[in-house]
């Protein structure tokens, strides 16, 4: 097997041009070269390969038997190079691709939708799968291919997982127009926790969240009701608490 280290790989470049172009001169024109250089890479092909692979003639160069044998696996040669080091073109308008986002019911709202909008306009060949939120596990289904994007909150993103700020939200407390609080532009932290409380818990089960572990640290506490795995839900339980 030929020791390809030692292998200029212009000259194939080169080699591929002298076959197209079956001139010195116009394949120098293609690829920018003067005529002397091409003359000169043309005797390093012929060390290379053992053959003089060009024979002079009135209208140019004449590929010999073993040259013309080389032609077409160098273009196959030459293309699988350049597939392998250039960058594939995303084209959204004709690409039939199938992506999978795990994200919570909220953020489908929010977020979702309006990229569903923009995708029937300007990607209208591509699929969209939309799977509930991954909390424990989220980088091994990601790994595996299970999901291509996951849109989640800041407290469950991992550090050693690619990640971008999408926006920032408020917090607000939600209540229903016949609450007590409903007519208030400002609620006290006294106010805030002397009323019930639902907590969407994305892991399911769980009566705390980010919020009580601030409350904590001011020595403060809430009284969480209902723990709901979804903002859908616990619109629903609102209507009894705040």
């Amino acid at each position: 097997m030929a020791d390809m280290r030692g292998i200029d790989l212009n000259l194939l470049i080169v080699l591929d041009a002298l076959l197209d172009e079956r001139s010195v001169t116009r394949a120098a024109a293609r690829l920018g070269y003067t005529q002397p250089t091409i003359s000169g890479m043309l005797v390093r092909l012929r060390d290379l390969f053992g053959d003089p692979l060009f024979v002079r003639t009135q209208r140019g160069v004449l590929p010999t038997p073993r040259a013309e044998a080389l032609a077409s696996p160098l273009k196959q040669f030459l293309a699988d190079g350049r597939r392998l080091i250039g960058q594939d073109v995303f084209d959204p308008a004709t690409a039939e691709l199938t992506f999978a986002i795990s994200t919570n019911d909220y953020m489908q709202h929010a977020l979702v939708v309006p990229f569903i909008e923009v995708l029937r306009g300007e990607a209208a060949k591509i699929r969209l799968a939309i799977k509930p939120p991954i909390i424990a596990g989220l980088a091994d289904a990601l790994a595996r291919g299970d999901v291509d994007l996951a849109v989640t909150i800041p407290d469950f993103v991992m550090s050693d997982l690619p990640s971008r700020l999408l926006y920032r939200e408020h917090y607000v407390a939600a209540v229903r127009p016949e609450h007590p609080l409903a007519k208030s532009r400002t609620i006290s932290l006294e106010s805030f926790c002397s009323y019930d409380h639902v907590l969407v818990s994305p892991t399911g089960g769980s009566f705390e969240g980010p919020a009580d572990e601030e409350l904590a640290r001011i020595q403060r506490r809430r009284t969480v009701r209902y723990s709901v795995p979804s903002f859908l839900l616990c619109r629903s339980c609102s209507r009894s608490t705040i």
